[in-house]
């Protein structure tokens, strides 16, 4: 869910240091988090029978309007994921209060970064280097603010891929600092 809140490329251009933003794309500040928790809460606590969201495109590479509906008299639970769901700055605070229950899976930065690097080296326009070079430069970054967040989210679950790694690991989850708050009405779709 949270893709299709993406900057669009031409906004991104249109923005302060636009060659750093189209870069960095995917750090917090290159969302439209204001939309994002618009939407939400129109889900949430609106009583708009449809309300319409963003996806994402990959093969346009930008957010494409419309492209997902949520329909009150149909949809009782509503599943939203995204990295920075559970941030607190950069704009995204207050976001995570919304859902009804928030869960975390964390994974090993390092196995992620070295997965990514492979994934992205079909990005045109890059050598393997730059692609090597972006993974760290950027995508670690974004990753360790992701970690930052795991506090907040009222349950933490490790990633099933460590076992790949370290079959010794055993899968589990923790209860996280999040706070919990009782809600009785059925009426309100369940976001999380």
């Amino acid at each position: 869910m949270q893709d299709g809140y993406h900057y669009s490329i031409a906004y991104l251009q249109t923005m302060d240091n636009p060659d750093d933003k189209i870069y960095r794309r995917g750090a917090p500040d290159t969302f439209d988090a204001a939309g994002l928790k618009r939407d939400i809460g129109r889900i949430k606590n609106g009583d708009e029978e449809i309300v319409s969201i963003p996806g994402f495109d990959h093969a346009k590479g930008d957010p494409e309007p419309d492209a997902h509906v949520f329909q009150r008299s149909e949809h009782k639970i509503v599943i939203c994921e995204g990295l920075y769901l559970v941030h607190d700055a950069d704009g995204w605070e207050g976001i995570a209060s919304l859902f009804d229950m928030t869960i975390f899976i964390s994974s090993d930065v390092d196995m992620c970064i070295d997965r990514l690097k492979i994934r992205n080296k079909c990005i045109p326009g890059y050598t393997p280097e730059e692609i090597e070079f972006r993974c760290d430069a950027v995508d670690r970054v974004n990753a360790n603010t992701v970690m930052r967040s795991i506090n907040h989210a009222n349950v933490v679950v490790e990633s099933a891929a460590a076992l790949v790694a370290a079959p010794e690991l055993e899968v589990g989850f923790s209860y996280g600092a999040a706070d919990e708050e009782e809600d009785d009405d059925d009426d309100e779709p369940v976001v999380f």
